[in-house]
């Protein structure tokens, strides 16, 4: 019998029921793959975690808070791909291997000596760091448990840590690893924090105000009945955890029960990563914007598409007739089958209608949008938006223009094209599209001047203005000045930054020839370590280095030394 409120159930499944598990994961997935370091396994993140515009697509692994630990082939195979890039992956390998999987090992400081020596090739071949180089068939091949390269923390990466990923060959889709048998010690249920209804008796974003209720978790009850709208969806904060680390992890599987039918799911297995950015449909965009609370809608989003929803009745919609209640369960379950259960009665009652908003353009997500004045012209593409959108549009004053709200999702980037009514002419060039957020932070996008405008495009809503960047990049020496001599130090160090338009490149030359230096975009560090190209040979040397941001201002830095 269901009470009135909800009871909060945990179940602990002793390793007994993991093994169990486990071969039935392995009657679909290879499961004799190694391990990718020879320390225990511990992660930080796992599959399916809601990251910032994507769904996390493999397993954080720990590596004693430090670079360097050794990263090893997990089977046999060969090196299919490297990539370096500043953002994003950093340093990566990818190992294709004869049974249809391939793995990445992400955030790499340095690879063996095969792998550098090759890909140092390719980089001075064509002078740049970041490269993404596709290997034929068994040109650098790997044995399993073969040393391949050094954990590390470049790219998009705030800490040491491997970023590891198993994917189909074949597709590229990344699977969750924890389905090929890796022992990660779990018998912790996922917490439910919180739960949040949702009024959604108008389908168009923003056109009714979005009444929400939050009710915490933390006594692990609610005694009362939950009264709703008679068109409503549920959300829930929640986390899962494993035994030997502290840190958040997403839950595998959540499901959802109306009078113990079920209507939606969500199942963290595998994905098309053209489906990223789904995950700003999936997650209550506006509460994550505002409070970073990373909300998990139990119900589908008119436009949102995303293959890890399964078993849906009505997109998760719960509909009630006034004044009917319905038992509600919802399951939040871990790869080990460690459950949270919520059980809890939701009552439909008779209730105003929310406060219209006054509209005077309505878009449909499903076809192209445009919008044109005398000063801007934004377009909004086709399957850009999850919903029917209620658009809004504002000259705030000073050149700048509010484009709806920035708490409404955007699957695609919109385009701006705003008219450069007060800028001079021969400033034309060095002027960008700017985005500001309700909390003032700036972003410099992209732009070009098309004879009648100066155009970009967005990830996201926000306030657009133009300005004009004329300052060129600065050049920061941190261990290098005229006559430094490089004895012990194996390597030339400096900053780079730039005030608007970001840095669009470098190129750094020792004796009139180009070298390769690194850059650590995040922290704007730039280095150079000693090679080949210029040996220890007790004599000075002269170093140019030239940055340029991404309207053409250009900084050089032109110094002697002795090495």
């Amino acid at each position: 019998m269901i009470s009135r409120g909800f009871s909060l159930k945990i179940y602990s499944v002793i390793f007994l029921s993991f093994l169990i598990s486990s071969m039935s994961f392995s009657q679909k997935y290879y499961n004799n793959f190694g391990n990718p370091m020879h320390i225990e396994m511990l992660i930080s993140g796992n599959y399916g975690e809601l990251r910032p515009n994507h769904f996390h697509s493999g397993l954080d692994f720990k590596t004693n808070g430090k670079e360097g630990q050794d990263l090893l082939s997990i089977e046999d195979g060969y090196v299919s791909r490297i990539n370096i890039s500043l953002w994003g992956y950093g340093k990566a390998v990818y190992i294709t291997h004869p049974n249809g999987y391939t793995s990445v090992y992400a955030h790499i400081s340095k690879f063996n000596t095969e792998i550098e020596t090759y890909i140092r090739s390719l980089q001075y071949k064509n002078k740049t760091y970041t490269i993404d180089t596709i290997l034929p068939k068994d040109f650098i091949k790997v044995k399993k448990g073969e040393f391949i390269a050094y954990s590390g923390n470049t790219g998009n990466s705030f800490g040491p840590h491997l970023h590891f990923e198993i994917r189909t060959t074949n597709t590229e889709h990344p699977l969750n690893p924890l389905l090929f048998g890796y022992n990660i010690k779990d018998t912790k249920a996922p917490k439910i924090y919180s739960l949040v209804t949702y009024n959604l008796k108008s389908d168009i974003s923003a056109l009714y105000k979005n009444i929400s209720k939050v009710y915490n978790n933390s006594k692990n009850q609610i005694t009362d009945t939950i009264y709703v709208s008679t068109k409503t969806g549920l959300g829930i904060e929640v986390y899962d955890y494993v035994d030997l680390t502290p840190n958040k992890c997403a839950p595998y599987k959540l499901s959802l029960y109306k009078n113990n039918k079920l209507i939606f799911s969500f199942i963290a297995d595998e994905f098309d990563f053209s489906e990223k950015r789904y995950v700003n449909a999936h997650i209550d965009f506006e509460k994550y914007l505002k409070k970073r609370k990373k909300i998990h809608k139990l119900y589908v989003e008119p436009n949102d598409k995303f293959s890890l929803y399964k078993n849906l009745v009505n997109r998760g919609i719960i509909n009630l007739k006034p004044n009917e209640t319905a038992n509600i369960k919802i399951i939040a379950e871990d790869i080990n089958k460690n459950k949270t259960e919520l059980n809890f009665i939701l009552k439909a009652k008779y209730s105003n209608e929310p406060k219209r908003l006054e509209s005077r353009y309505l878009m449909n997500f499903d076809t192209e949008n445009t919008f044109v004045n005398d000063s801007i012209k934004i377009t909004i593409p086709k399957n850009a938006l999850y919903n029917k959108l209620n658009f809004k549009y504002q000259y705030i004053g000073n050149g700048k223009y509010r484009v709806s709200s920035e708490y409404i999702p955007l699957h695609k980037k919109i385009k701006l094209a705003i008219k450069p009514f007060d800028i001079e002419k021969k400033y034309i060039n060095k002027t960008v599209v700017i985005r500001t957020s309700e909390k003032g932070r700036i972003q410099a996008l992209p732009s070009k001047y098309t004879g009648k405008y100066i155009s970009a495009h967005s990830d996201k809503f926000g306030i657009f203005s133009l300005k004009t960047d004329t300052v060129k990049p600065r050049i920061k020496p941190v261990n290098i000045y005229p006559d430094a001599k490089f004895i012990k130090d194996n390597k030339i160090r400096v900053k780079i930054t730039d005030n608007l338009s970001g840095i669009k490149s470098y190129n750094g030359y020792i004796d009139n020839k180009w070298v390769l230096f690194e850059y650590d975009a995040k922290k704007a560090n730039l280095t150079y370590y000693f090679d080949e190209k210029v040996p220890a040979t007790q004599t000075y040397h002269n170093l140019k280095l030239i940055v340029t941001d991404s309207v053409g201002n250009t900084a050089v830095y032109e110094v002697r030394f002795f090495h």
